[in-house]
C-alpha cells in the first residue's frame, strides 16, 4: 500500500490491528508478518512502477464485534454497517487515517 508517511501508517496498522513488524526501513518501507504472507506500506518512490488502481487488503479476524470501536479509537473512519455475506461470513469496511480502504472479515 502506497503512502506519503509510511511510519505513521505503519503505526496505525500495528496499533489498530496488532500486526507484527517483520522488516522496517524507516520512512521508506514497513513490512508486517501475517500467516503465510506479508502486508507492507511503501513510502514515496518505493511502490512498483506502474502500480495503479485500488487495492483493498482484507484481514481475517475471529469476531467483528469489538472492531468498529477499536478501529475508530485508532483513527479509522468505520462504515457503520457490517455487511452480511450469508454463508461466506461478514465484512466490516473502514478507511485508515490516509483514506485507504481496508476490510475486516469474519466467518
Amino acid at each position: 500500500m502506497s503512502t506519503n508517511d509510511p511510519d505513521s501508517l505503519a503505526a496505525f496498522y500495528g496499533d489498530a490491528l496488532g500486526l507484527e513488524v517483520r522488516f522496517a526501513d524507516p520512512s521508506r518501507w514497513v513490512q508486517f508478518r501475517l500467516d503465510g504472507t506479508a502486508f507492507a506500506v511503501a513510502g514515496p518512490g518505493e511502490a512498483p512502477e506502474g502500480a495503479a488502481g485500488l487495492t483493498v487488503p482484507v484481514f481475517e479476524v475471529e469476531d467483528l464485534g469489538s472492531w468498529p470501536a477499536r478501529l475508530a479509537a485508532a483513527g479509522a473512519e468505520v462504515d457503520p454497517e457490517i455487511r452480511d455475506m450469508g454463508g461466506h461470513g461478514r465484512v466490516l469496511t473502514a478507511r485508515d487515517p490516509e483514506g485507504n480502504v481496508f476490510q475486516l472479515f469474519s466467518k
